[in-house]
C-alpha cells in the first residue's frame, strides 16, 4: 500500500482516505506545492461525525481539537473534562492497521463559581487544555527488492500535542475566544530499494484560532409555565441561535529531506450557524433539537469547500440521536452519517428538577448538578466509498 511521488512514499490509500474523508481537493495541474499532514483537517468527534462533520460550533470535552473558542464556553459552568483516548479504525473497507487516536483535558475557572454567584447574570472564564492526535499508518514491511523475505519493517505515523487557552463571557450573550498551538511531528515513507526504504522526519508548528457568539433568547425574554401552582416547579424554553469561525493550521510548511522542497500545512476554515431549541423542567432538558450547518474551506489552494448539515434530537437531556451530511468537494456527492449518545449528566438534573435528590452539602450539590459522564457513537454510510462503515466511539467525563 505504497504510492510513489516525486516527493516521497506514502501509503497511498490511507492518505487519499484523509483526502476523501476531510473533504480535501487532490493536487491538480497547475497547483504550486500539496498540502502535508492532511489528517489535522480530519475530525475524530463521535458526536460531530454523527451531525455530517458540523463541528464548529459545539462546546463539550472534545471541542478544543476543532475549535478552542467552544473550550471558553464549555468552562462557563464546568472545572475539570477528560475526553478519554479512542481508536478510529481508519476506512475499515480498505485496510486493517490504519488507526486515528485522539485525547484532551481540560481545566478552567469561572466568575460563578469562584465566588458561589450562580444566579449572577455575568459570569467570565479562563480555561487551559491539553490534547493529542496521532494518525497511525501501521507496520509496513520492507522487502528484499528480488524477494518476498521481510528483512524490517517501519511504522510511519503523524501527530501533534497542542496546548489551549480560552476565555468565555456571558452577560445576556454568550462569547467564547481561544488560541491553541500545535507542535508536529511527521515520520514518513522515503523513496528507495530493500535496506535503503527509510523513514523521513519534519516538525512543525500551526495554530489555530476561533471564537463562538451565542445569544440566548430566553435570558432576552423569560416565559415560564408554573405546575400545580408551585413557584419551584416549572417549565421554561431555551432558544439559543449561535455561530463560530475558526481558522486552523496556519504555520510555516514543512521540510522533510530538502529543505528547500517544503509542504504546506493544510490551513483551512471553518465557519457556520447553529440553532438549538428546548424545552426544560427548571434547568433539567426534557427535549431538546440543534441543528447546525458549516462550511469548510481551504484557504492553500483556495481549490475545495465543504459543506455540511446535521440535527441532534434529545430526550431527557440523557439519549440523543444525531443525523446529517456532508457534500464531499472533489465530486459533489452525498455522504450520510448518524449517530447516538448518552449522557449521565441528564438524569441527575431531571431528578434534581423534581426533587427526588436532597443535598444539604453544597460540594455535594455542585457535584450532582455538574458531574457528566458520556458514551458517543457515529457512523458514515456510503455504498461503494472508501468511508462506508467507518465508526467512532468515545467516552468524556467532566464537572
Amino acid at each position: 500500500m505504497r504510492l510513489v511521488s516525486k516527493f516521497r512514499i506514502w501509503p497511498g490509500v490511507a492518505i487519499a482516505g484523509i483526502a476523501l474523508f476531510a473533504g480535501t481537493a487532490q493536487p491538480r495541474e497547475g497547483d504550486i506545492m500539496p498540502t502535508a499532514v492532511l489528517f489535522l483537517t480530519a475530525i475524530n468527534s463521535p458526536r460531530a461525525n454523527g451531525m455530517g462533520g458540523c463541528v464548529a460550533n459545539l462546546a463539550d470535552e472534545q471541542s478544543v481539537l476543532y475549535n478552542p473558542a467552544g473550550l471558553g464556553l464549555f468552562h462557563l459552568d464546568r472545572v475539570f473534562a477528560l475526553s478519554l483516548p479512542n481508536k478510529t479504525r481508519w476506512l475499515p473497507e480498505l485496510v486493517d492497521d490504519v488507526r486515528f487516536k485522539t485525547w484532551a483535558i481540560s481545566a478552567g475557572v469561572s466568575y460563578r463559581l469562584l465566588f458561589n454567584r450562580p444566579n449572577s447574570r455575568f459570569n467570565a472564564a479562563l480555561s487551559a487544555a491539553y490534547s493529542y492526535a496521532k494518525f497511525d499508518l501501521g507496520t509496513i514491511n520492507i522487502t528484499e527488492p528480488a524477494g518476498p523475505e521481510v528483512i524490517g519493517t517501519v511504522n510511519p505515523y503523524d501527530d501533534f500535542k497542542a496546548y489551549s487557552i480560552a476565555i468565555g463571557f456571558e452577560y445576556y450573550v454568550k462569547v467564547g475566544l481561544g488560541y491553541t498551538h500545535k507542535k508536529i511531528k511527521s515520520r514518513l515513507l522515503i523513496p528507495g530499494a530493500g535496506a535503503e526504504v527509510g523513514l523521513a522526519e519534519a516538525e512543525g508548528k500551526a495554530r489555530d484560532m476561533g471564537f463562538v457568539v451565542r445569544l440566548p433568547i430566553r435570558d432576552l425574554l423569560p416565559y415560564k409555565i408554573y405546575l400545580n401552582n408551585s413557584t419551584d416547579r416549572y417549565l421554561q424554553y431555551e432558544l439559543t441561535p449561535s455561530f463560530a469561525h475558526v481558522r486552523a493550521n496556519a504555520g510555516d510548511d514543512l521540510a522533510y529531506i530538502d529543505a528547500a522542497q517544503t509542504d504546506a500545512l493544510p490551513k483551512i476554515s471553518r465557519n457556520g450557524p447553529s440553532l438549538y431549541f428546548g424545552l426544560d423542567l427548571v434547568e433539567a432538558s426534557l427535549v431538546s433539537i440543534r441543528y447546525s450547518e458549516e462550511t469548510e474551506r481551504d484557504l492553500v489552494r483556495r481549490s475545495y469547500k465543504t459543506k455540511s448539515k446535521g440535527i441532534e434530537l434529545g430526550l431527557f437531556g440523557f439519549f440523543y440521536y444525531r443525523s446529517g451530511d456532508y457534500e464531499r468537494a472533489f465530486d459533489d456527492e452525498t455522504v450520510s452519517t448518524s449517530g447516538y449518545g448518552f449522557r449521565l449528566r441528564g438524569i441527575l438534573g431531571l431528578l434534581r428538577a423534581l426533587n427526588q435528590i436532597e443535598t444539604p452539602n453544597p460540594i455535594v450539590a455542585y457535584v450532582l448538578d455538574h458531574l457528566d459522564f458520556s458514551y458517543d457513537y457515529a457512523k458514515w454510510d456510503k455504498d461503494g466509498s472508501a468511508v462506508d462503515n467507518t465508526e467512532y466511539g468515545k467516552m468524556s467525563l467532566s464537572f
